[in-house]
């Protein structure tokens, strides 16, 4: 190899003794200032593999690499107002399909007389390819050992034949495979058995410097299947690499994510059971199956009552029971599903309409039962409609004529049966705004219940919340806590009460019984926030606490 002044002497040499060319050492071509080829010697031939009548008359910057093809043009283009070019470096393609590393000066010769390359750009080039390997190999070991070794990422680099040259860390710290025994052998003796000719077709298929990106299960040393997202990069004609380089990552959040979204698709989120699409896919298929079937729709009774009574927490809670005790029923062939709102809906496969009948009894005695939400017994009751044939044809027919039975049930029922009456929601709502109103105006109030030790003395206080209502006289917890949660003034309840029970322990200290401690019950949930020490100093320094 020469260095660049040597390249920079040969290339003058060219225009004293055109015929000299023919026997130099290195490459030299001729091409004009748009990368057409008129002249290449014997060397350049040997060097590049093409045989230059093929070449001659076509473009040089059809050899050159895509990465580098901007350089090149740019090169061209600035040579002609220049003594001598730029030494630079290219990847150019051989007659193999393999890439070499050339460096290259050219200087373009004016239109003179007798000058064979007279307004042609004449380039000597050096084969540096091994250059780049030894650079490579002994220049930046280190730093990419420990690039390598520290990356979370697994990098895998395959040959040819598919056998893995070499890995990183990663490999073992996620898979546990040593790496000395896994150099050498086949990538393919790492993936599922079910997953090796998805890889293998993908990466055959690449050429040059193409990827594709795919995920395949992975095996760890204990045979266990990972799945993991593969990028495969072609890179076995860099000279240097000469390498499949697959990079892969375990994907268990994607893998999560996307098992969570095809759950979803076919499942209610709110209690799990099938939604509409889920239950007429997997009901349409019984049918298909022959026999009779059976649909069976199951909806609360006055559920909107519970919602507004109870506030929706309460609702969802007897959403939940329901669906939860629907789906604990036991019985052969059969599908649960919530369609939405409060409306379920069962597929069972049956011999006769009385064997539906039998699944409604069932369901009437197991799911029609109190729910007690945060110590609060909320009753409810439930309607059903069943519809049978014993040779369906169409699922949508069955469950019109089940729907069209619970309409009329629903229609014909006693507004008052099994629900809350409209008296009780009024009542409800007046007692929220009365509770919203008492607040403001002081009515709740803590009543601090002494605390002795056992010779009698007071060694603290706790505070008990109380609703000195004004016509109702004084109401305890038992009426004031149901209904802040309800209402979403839980919190403003605790916080009324803390401010006053500070306000009592700064009475105590002035008064000279600061040893007597003042305890307050507060929501674990509300300490539990992160803000909250900070939001209690303040209340406690601006009462002087």
């Amino acid at each position: 190899m020469g260095s660049a002044d040597s390249t920079r002497d040969d290339v003058r040499g060219v225009g004293s003794n055109a015929l000299s060319v023919d026997g130099l050492a290195d490459p030299v071509v001729a091409v004009d200032p748009d990368g057409v080829l008129h002249y290449a010697n014997d060397t350049a031939a040997e060097v590049l593999g093409w045989d230059p009548m093929d070449l001659m008359g076509t473009s040089v910057l059809e050899l050159v690499h895509p990465d580098d093809l901007n350089l090149a043009v740019a090169a061209l283009q600035t040579i002609v107002e220049k003594p001598v070019g730029d030494l630079i470096a290219l990847r150019m393609r051989t007659g193999r399909g393999t890439w070499r590393y050339l460096e290259l000066r050219g200087i373009f010769r004016p239109e003179i007389a007798d000058d064979p390359f007279a307004g042609l750009i004449v380039i000597v080039a050096r084969d540096v390819t091994d250059r780049y390997r030894l650079e490579f190999d002994q220049g930046d070991t280190q730093v990419l050992r420990a690039v390598m070794a520290t990356m979370h990422g697994m990098v895998v680099l395959v040959d040819a034949n598919g056998l893995v040259r070499t890995v990183n860390g990663a490999v073992t710290r996620s898979l546990g495979h040593d790496l000395e025994l896994v150099r050498g052998r086949s990538i393919l003796d790492y993936l599922h058995p079910d997953d090796r000719d998805q890889v293998l077709d993908a990466s055959l298929s690449l050429g040059p410097q193409e990827s594709v990106t795919l995920d395949a299960r992975v095996l760890t040393a204990e045979a266990e299947p990972l799945v993991c997202e593969f990028t495969v990069n072609n890179l076995i004609d860099d000279p240097v690499v000469n390498s499949y380089v697959i990079s892969a990552q375990i994907a268990t959040a994607l893998t999560d994510a996307r098992e969570r979204a095809e759950f979803l698709a076919l499942h209610d989120a709110r209690t799990g059971l099938l939604n509409r699409d889920g239950f007429m896919r997997s009901a349409t298929a019984m049918m298909h199956t022959g026999g009779g079937l059976g649909i069976l729709i199951v909806d609360i009774v006055h559920f909107r009552s519970v919602n507004e009574l109870y506030g929706e927490p309460v609702g969802d809670a007897v959403l939940s029971a329901v669906a939860e005790r629907i789906d604990k029923i036991r019985w052969p062939d059969l599908i649960t599903a919530r369609f939405g709102g409060d409306e379920f809906v069962l597929a069972v496969r049956g011999p006769s309409a009385g064997a539906v009948e039998m699944l409604r009894e069932r369901v009437q005695r197991d799911v029609a039962r109190s729910v007690v939400v945060d110590g609060q017994e909320v009753n409810f009751e439930i309607r059903t409609a069943i519809a049978f044939e014993s040779k369906p044809q169409v699922l949508d027919a069955l469950l019109v004529t089940a729907s069209n039975d619970l309409m009329s049930a629903k229609r014909f029922a006693d507004p008052e049966t099994g629900g809350i009456s409209v008296d009780a929601i009024n009542q409800r709502r007046r007692q929220v705004d009365q509770l919203r109103q008492a607040l403001n105006g002081g009515e709740i109030q803590p009543f601090f219940q002494p605390i002795c030790n056992s010779d009698g003395e007071i060694t603290a206080v706790e505070a008990l919340v109380r609703w000195v209502h004004p016509l109702r006289g004084v109401l305890g917890a038992n009426e004031i806590l149901p209904l802040a949660q309800m209402a979403g003034l839980a919190e403003a309840v605790d916080d009324c009460v803390l401010d006053q029970a500070l306000e009592f322990a700064v009475m105590l200290a002035d008064l000279g019984r600061g040893d007597i401690e003042v305890h307050v019950n507060t929501d674990p949930k509300v300490i539990a926030r992160p803000a909250f020490g900070a939001t209690f100093l303040d209340r406690c320094h601006r009462r002087g606490a």
